[in-house]
């Protein structure tokens, strides 16, 4: 045998001992080093997988190998014992056991040499398969109950802590979680921006901007947000199996997806909360009364109220569709509810409403590309900031030497936009309500109706034709 690999693969149980400073798979590799050297064996290449995956698909350097070994590469595989090359499926251990039996290679372990093509070395080598796939399913379901029991005594099993927490660990075992009171602050003040009506992507936009960092991560998004908002962790409760991994086959693929899981656990956890009940719950009713405004990424924008529309009977999102001459209709998804209508009436009656509201004056944020305006709104911005930076500094989040660096930063910044806009002689005017209703396109329309408009009740009784105006309309503006 002249042409050997070996293959190295770390088991659940040796991440076990590595949290006591045992290096796995140098220890393996030390091992069967030694036995080649015996043996007067040379490794040609080493293949040295750092992931512990129960599937083939999950192991890229088994599919490197198990790819080399069907074009013959290889005469034999060194590896610690044969558990090492499979312990997935029965379609796994099928897929490595028949690539070693075609190719003819021999597989090499301290104890034995297994020839697949030798009909009890074959046998053995299958019966060593389906037990060590045995083993792991014990193992699997007994660190499952393991992990169970733990969450109902309070533990935290996550491997990284949420936002505004350390992991502690408790004797004899287990982990809970230790408040950081800096990042607690910032969770507090991500709970109060919320109920002061910030969106997500406000949230995320203003602690980017102050210059505060998430965890691993190097800025903010409202997904993030979304998930710190919603996430009972921070009001001393445990959540398990939220995310539970379920196999679906596409296109003869396993393909794996985490959607969430309405039966969860809710355990009351071993940690102190950094939020109490009552924002907590107060910011889920803000979440969950949320007018969701979405339009696909690959459609082009038809309907400026989108998402802002109610049925008033049946509290559906109103729909829009073009009729065969083309017309937009605006109807409820309910069978028999209110009548629709055309959508240039509604936006007509909804333009009349806000005219009458604002008097016609500006007091809307719309950016209309001239540099003035634009420097106007970027010093309101960073104005604001620095207000921020001095709160946080007076709420304990900063401290002095982050303070005076994020406050020189700003200040800077300021100082630079007022020097620019010095420069700048003539202010275009923002236009009017007016102005801006006739001109603009459906996309800026649907921006300021969204920064505008909380919600519209639309309701019309049956038989009412789409051209007639009979609805009402019942709007709801942002305060």
């Amino acid at each position: 045998m002249k042409r050997i690999c070996m293959y190295l693969r770390k088991s659940r149980a040796d991440f076990e001992l590595e949290k006591d400073g045992i290096d796995t798979l140098e220890r393996h590799k030390k091992t069967l080093l030694e036995y080649a050297d015996r043996n007067k064996l040379v490794v040609s290449k080493i293949y040295s997988e750092v992931v512990s995956g129960e599937t083939i698909s999950s192991r890229p350097e088994m599919q490197k190998l198990l790819k080399e070994i069907e074009e013959r590469i290889w005469d034999a595989v060194l590896v610690m014992e044969v558990e090492r090359l499979a312990r997935g499926d029965t379609i796994d251990q099928g897929v490595v056991a028949k690539t070693f039996k075609l190719s003819n290679t021999k597989i090499i372990t301290p104890n034995k040499i297994y020839n697949p093509n030798n009909e009890f070395d074959e046998e053995y080598f299958e019966f060593g398969l389906f037990m060590s796939r045995r083993e792991y399913k014990t193992i699997n379901r007994r660190l499952q109950n393991g992990r169970l029991l733990s969450v109902k005594e309070g533990k935290y099993m996550g491997s990284i802590p949420p936002y505004g927490y350390s992991k502690k660990r408790l004797k004899p075992k287990g982990y809970t979680l230790k408040i950081i009171e800096e990042e607690a602050n910032i969770v507090k003040h991500i709970f109060s921006l919320c109920l002061k009506g910030y969106s997500m992507t406000m949230i995320a936009s203003e602690l980017n901007n102050i210059g505060i960092s998430p965890k691993n991560k190097t800025y903010w998004t409202a997904s993030t947000i979304d998930g710190m908002l919603k996430n009972p962790i921070y009001i001393g409760k445990i959540r398990w199996n939220y995310r539970k991994t379920k196999q679906n086959i596409i296109n003869s693929e396993v393909v794996k997806t985490r959607p969430i899981n309405k039966d969860y656990l809710l355990i009351d956890g071993l940690h102190q909360p950094i939020i109490d009940d009552y924002i907590f719950n107060k910011a889920q009713n803000i979440l969950n009364s949320k007018v969701i405004k979405r339009v696909p990424l690959n459609k082009e924008l038809q309907n400026p109220l989108a998402g802002l529309i109610i049925c008033g009977k049946c509290d559906k999102k109103m729909i829009r569709k073009p009729d065969k001459k083309g017309k937009h209709l605006l109807f409820c998804p309910t069978r028999n509810c209110s009548a629709g209508s055309y959508l240039s009436l509604v936006e007509e009656k909804v333009e009349e409403v806000i005219k009458e509201r604002f008097k016609d004056k500006n007091l809307f944020d719309y950016e209309d590309g001239n540099e003035k305006y634009l420097l106007e709104k970027e010093l309101i911005k960073n104005e604001n900031i620095l207000l921020k930076i001095y709160d946080l500094f007076e709420a304990g989040v900063y401290d002095k030497k982050v303070f005076l660096e994020r406050k020189k930063k700003a200040e800077n910044t300021i100082n630079n936009i007022k020097d620019k806009r010095v420069s700048i002689e003539v202010l275009k005017p923002k236009p009017s309500l007016s102005e801006f209703f006739i001109k603009e396109n459906i996309k800026n329309k649907y921006h300021f109706y969204s920064k505008t408009i909380d919600k519209i009740i639309y309701t019309k009784e049956k038989g009412g034709k789409y051209f007639k105006d009979a609805f009402s309309l019942e709007i709801h503006l942002k305060t």
